[in-house]
């Protein structure tokens, strides 16, 4: 990476609270959950906003102040256990499609409201189906369904989340035309990390590896308000691949064609 790195060791950990789910960790989120409001802590799903964030903050728990992204005490627990490990897991990425067109044709303001808005709506729906964000990346949303925290049937609530997405009406700013979105879909192994700046502060966790580029090529190839599920999710959740919503995807520089299920 140009501009951080990846972390590695305390690698049975990691594939515990993953793969597995840690008990302490899966008692925090399944109690964290009922509670409002959003935004949340991306490890143990703490609220920080009302009622549920005065609850919490008298716990001691509040957003990291190195790291809003995570609250205090997972944020200590990610510096005192650096490293990562492989987990086959469920991964969604989706973007808007005709970005660049879109940002020349409306202000800056507006193009920045659409695609918080945008991140706004597709993070309910993900949330709603026990992923979690991992990172925003521009017009681009990257999510994760680990075993750990959703549960084995991850590809299940992939798919469930990609229907979702597709079914929210999504605008541009300041009109009613609807905003084109592409998800993609792919289940398979990838590294979950906690990664590094170049001065050494822990920037938060991330994946890598063939899978991940697999996925984001899926979602590059998906036509506006169309979800490209890769065929192994679909096996993981449904079974046999329906034949009539097979399509053919060339994945240069990964293979040199892949076929992925549509969904509109």
């Amino acid at each position: 990476m140009t501009d951080a790195d990846i972390e590695t060791g305390h690698e049975e950990l990691w594939k515990q609270v993953f793969g597995e789910g840690h008990p302490v960790l899966v008692k925090k989120q399944r109690r964290f959950i009922r509670w409002p409001n959003d935004p949340r802590c991306k490890l143990c799903y703490a609220p920080f906003a009302g009622f549920g964030g005065f609850m919490v903050r008298l716990t001691g728990l509040m957003p990291s102040d190195r790291n809003p992204h995570y609250c205090n005490k997972c944020d200590g627990f990610l510096q005192a256990f650096p490293g990562g490990a492989e987990v086959e897991m469920t991964v969604l990425i989706l973007d808007i499609r005709g970005s660049v067109d879109l940002s020349g044709r409306i202000s800056p303001k507006e193009y920045a409201k659409t695609v918080n808005k945008m991140r706004e709506i597709t993070s309910a729906v993900i949330a709603e189906n026990k992923g979690f964000i991992l990172e925003f990346q521009g017009d681009s949303v990257v999510a994760v369904f680990p075993p750990g925290f959703t549960g084995q049937d991850h590809a299940a609530k992939g798919i469930s989340a990609a229907r979702g997405i597709l079914k929210q009406s999504l605008k541009i700013e300041g009109s009613e035309e609807a905003l084109a979105i592409g998800v993609g879909v792919h289940t398979g192994p990838v590294y979950i990390c906690t990664v590094t700046a170049a001065g050494g502060n822990m920037q938060g966790v991330s994946i890598f590896g063939q899978d991940v580029n697999f996925v984001a090529r899926l979602a590059a190839h998906a036509k506006a308000r169309e979800a490209l599920i890769s065929p192994s999710t679909y096996y993981h959740a449904e079974g046999a691949l329906p034949e009539d919503d097979l399509v053919e995807i060339e994945m240069k520089g990964i293979e040199s064609a892949s076929r992925a299920v549509r969904l509109t």
